[in-house]
């Protein structure tokens, strides 16, 4: 069941950010929805998760967006989830303050990474501050309001169960 989930996440996001870049591609310039997952299983799940899903979002990331080097956005992904990971088994960022600063934090750093890895490989630079901070601050919103979706949902469907 957890792979399934897994998958769901990983295909869902991958869907409805290729929807968006299909309606307007300067919204999609501003929103990265293949980070969603990465946060999610880094704040609630394992390192060794988080990892998985940053490994494997940002490898289709890279085959189904990219046109550069195959491989970067699956890079930056899993050191971001292995370093979310490790934030989220230690601390409890599960919460609306938490959603967002860390929502913030990883699309924040994703862009970081990104100038980085490309002026060590010599290639055009992507993003400027403007976008990078535009860019994470919609990924935190987005991280407030869609997990606090999924929490609702979850604790509705426990008490029809129970």
């Amino acid at each position: 069941m957890k792979a399934l989930n897994f998958l769901l996440a990983i295909g869902a996001a991958v869907f409805l950010q290729a929807s968006l870049g299909n309606l307007s591609d300067t919204l999609a310039r501003y929103v990265d929805l293949t980070l969603l997952p990465v946060v999610w299983y880094g704040i609630s799940g394992t390192q060794r998760s988080a990892m998985l899903v940053g490994c494997t979002v940002g490898l289709v990331h890279d085959a189904w967006f990219r046109v550069g080097v195959f491989g970067i956005t699956g890079f930056k992904r899993t050191l971001l989830g292995w370093a979310l990971g490790g934030l989220g088994r230690r601390f409890d960022l599960n919460h609306f303050v938490g959603r967002f600063a860390i929502g913030f934090a990883v699309a924040l750093a994703d862009g970081i990474l990104d100038i980085g890895l490309r002026r060590l490989m010599d290639l055009t630079l992507g993003s400027g501050w403007s976008e990078m901070f535009v860019r994470a601050g919609t990924t935190g919103l987005l991280a407030v309001v869609g997990f606090g979706l999924i929490d609702r949902f979850r604790r509705t469907d426990r008490g029809r169960l129970g």
